[in-house]
């Protein structure tokens, strides 16, 4: 099989996640072109696949969980076949784990493949990020969400504004995953542009927001806390804006 990467990384909502790494595999194992119904496609929906191993943690990954990835692709496949490597919830690999799948990863051996799946770009290991060809799946309900609750950040919002809109939301744990990592790149953004103009004042407000962003993506966010993840945000954001001004 031709043209297919070592290692994948699919950024898509939780919701899609499983639909869209089997999708991907129909397009590549079943004969009939996705056709849903053969004996290929059947395996892959039940995760069955003889050119599949998925795995999925029960809370973070360690070591013992990769012992059966580590003895698969310790076999020589055959000259034609591909073997697939699903890693479910990828950000949820201890630095440990990802330390032990970086050789096999970069390098895997003829014929396999690896696809992490995560809604959460930012908690992927670096060093694994940077080793997979990174597919962003988005839906309109998500650039939506992205609309509706980035624009009470990323604009000047008041206090009563705010409280308002707080009052309102039910936004989700995950739907916040998704918000942070559209803030990230927004300020990211921001600061390549401040980069290149020279204006140190917002630069070092940038640089400490996206310091405090990426700080929270090293943190579970716990059911039910939504609003109150959501206020800190915003208080924190004012305080960096006055301390800057």
């Amino acid at each position: 099989m031709t043209n297919i990467h070592p290692a994948y990384l699919f950024i898509t909502p939780e919701t899609q996640a499983e639909q869209t790494v089997i999708t991907y595999l129909q397009s590549i194992l079943c004969e009939k072109n996705s056709c849903n119904e053969c004996m290929s496609c059947k395996q892959l929906y039940t995760k069955q696949h003889p050119s599949l191993m998925w795995l999925k943690p029960e809370n973070r990954y360690t070591l013992d969980d990769l012992d059966e990835l580590f003895k698969k692709i310790s076999f020589t496949l055959e000259e034609s076949a591909d073997f697939f490597f699903v890693i479910e919830q990828a950000h949820l690999l201890s630095a440990a784990c990802a330390n032990a799948l970086l050789k096999i990863v970069e390098e895997p051996p003829r014929g396999y493949h690896f696809i992490f799946l995560s809604h959460h770009l930012q908690a992927i290991v670096p060093t694994i990020r940077s080793r997979c060809i990174i597919k962003t799946i988005t839906t309109a309900q998500t650039n939506t969400l992205e609309n509706i609750h980035a624009k009470n950040f990323i604009q000047k919002t008041d206090p009563q504004t705010f409280l308002t809109y707080l009052s309102k939301t039910t936004i989700t744990e995950s739907e916040i995953v998704i918000l942070i990592d559209f803030l990230i790149t927004h300020y990211t953004q921001q600061l390549l542009q401040k980069t290149a103009t020279g204006d140190r004042k917002a630069y070092n407000f940038l640089q400490d927001l996206l310091k405090f962003l990426h700080q929270t993506t090293q943190h579970q966010i716990m059911p039910g806390s939504g609003k109150i993840f959501l206020k800190e945000l915003y208080l924190h954001k004012n305080n960096l804006e006055r301390l800057h001004d």
